[in-house]
């Protein structure tokens, strides 16, 4: 007998571009029940720092992780719209980060074509290095506006349809959606940029992207993918690439003639 996917007919289960917000208000530990050094929300330990810079439903929406459905291998739970309307919301399995030449593009474009892997959009989205932060895409520009809403973020993009389409029941297992989604910013890994806006008399940043993620999700996979930098610069095409190549060079020449 053909096994019968459950999520079939459930169109309320896919996105809507209304009930969903997608700029919200940067969050503020003082409505949150806090300690001195952490928020406790939805049975998270978060840093009140992570809380100031991140949006403020980015933990008041996100389920505590023992609640994401068990019937998916990628995180994914079941939430209510500003609407009232259930829909299904998700967050990546996986992330691409890097640098410069590293081959990120590259190895997007062949898990991209796996039939159990899932964009949540193109290369580079920005979440968690830029836009959660009320910055724009592109690259140093301070931080101008409210933050995309971790509402609007976790439901937006299409892998919906491919996800719900890796159904296969398997006796051995509770999971019945086996496909995965994936978040390429190989950004993530460096910027940070404007910290200091968010934590003013730190030193150094108290939280980075990393932190975030592994806060959403301990479990999340990363793949790193790295380069020698010297050899990337034979490489280089844009202004960004080609100023960090010289700082690489004028680096490499410094320790030469200092050793």
């Amino acid at each position: 007998m053909k096994a019968i996917n459950p999520y079939d007919g459930r169109p309320e289960l896919l996105p809507k571009s209304n009930g969903i917000k997608k700029y919200t208000a940067l969050g503020n530990p003082d409505k949150l029940y806090c300690d001195t050094d952490y928020c406790y929300v939805n049975d998270r330990k978060i840093k009140k720092e992570i809380i100031k810079e991140t949006p403020e439903d980015m933990f008041t929406f996100l389920p505590p992780k023992d609640q994401f459905m068990k019937e998916f291998r990628n995180p994914c739970w079941k939430g209510k719209d500003l609407e009232n309307e259930e829909k299904l919301f998700c967050i990546p399995y996986l992330y691409i980060i890097g640098f410069t030449k590293c081959g990120t593009t590259d190895l997007f474009a062949i898990l991209k074509n796996h039939t159990h892997v899932s964009s949540r959009a193109g290369k580079e989205t920005h979440y968690f290095d830029r836009l959660r932060r009320g910055r724009i895409i592109r690259m140093n520009r301070k931080p101008t506006r409210l933050p995309v809403s971790f509402l609007s973020w976790s439901n937006g993009g299409k892998y919906r349809q491919n996800l719900l389409s890796t159904y296969r029941k398997d006796p051995d297992s509770d999971i019945l959606f086996h496909g995965i989604t994936m978040d390429a910013t190989p950004s993530a890994v460096w910027d940070n940029e404007f910290w200091e806006i968010f934590h003013p008399g730190y030193r150094e940043p108290p939280v980075t992207n990393a932190d975030v993620i592994a806060t959403i999700n301990p479990d999340t996979k990363i793949i790193v993918s790295l380069r020698n930098p010297l050899a990337g610069c034979s490489l280089r095409t844009s202004s960004f690439a080609r100023s960090t190549c010289t700082s690489v060079i004028a680096l490499s020449r410094l320790r030469s003639f200092t050793t």
